[in-house]
């Protein structure tokens, strides 16, 4: 098979899709490298990467409903709720255990709402989603 049949066939199968991936890191990447050398240090690329990864579960997450045929926007707004909960619970001292497992049933409880208000009520999951959000 010619050069250009496989080139073709690799794109349209996407085998690319790392390649397209790191040339566009590159290329965003390249305006940001800090001409005084501090940006491109080991520890400022790890804090930053531990950073992204967080969004990159959440996002992870976000797909998984929206591909099953809903969209929930109240997703953010339940995940920053329960982050205000743990960390006022925190500066209380409440024991790290009892945080957690408050903090899931919270997020159990916001998620149970929004449930039955789309299966109860019948209402439409994007419409339910919004009120909370």
């Amino acid at each position: 098979m010619p050069l250009r049949g496989r080139l073709r066939r690799a794109f349209i199968s996407g085998g690319f899709d790392l390649v397209g991936l790191s040339v566009v890191l590159v290329a965003l990447g390249g305006p940001v490298y800090d001409t005084d050398g501090v940006l491109p240090h080991f520890c400022n690329m790890k804090a930053l990467s531990v950073a992204v990864s967080y969004n990159a579960i959440l996002a992870a997450a976000q797909t998984v409903v929206i591909v099953s045929g809903l969209i929930d926007l109240s997703f953010t707004a339940v995940l920053a709720l329960c982050g205000i909960a743990a960390q006022k619970l925190l500066l209380l001292g409440v024991p790290l255990p009892i945080v957690i497992l408050g903090t899931v049933a919270l997020g159990m409880c916001c998620g149970l709402l929004n449930a039955a208000i789309c299966v109860a009520a019948g209402v439409n999951p994007l419409i339910a989603t919004i009120e909370p959000a």
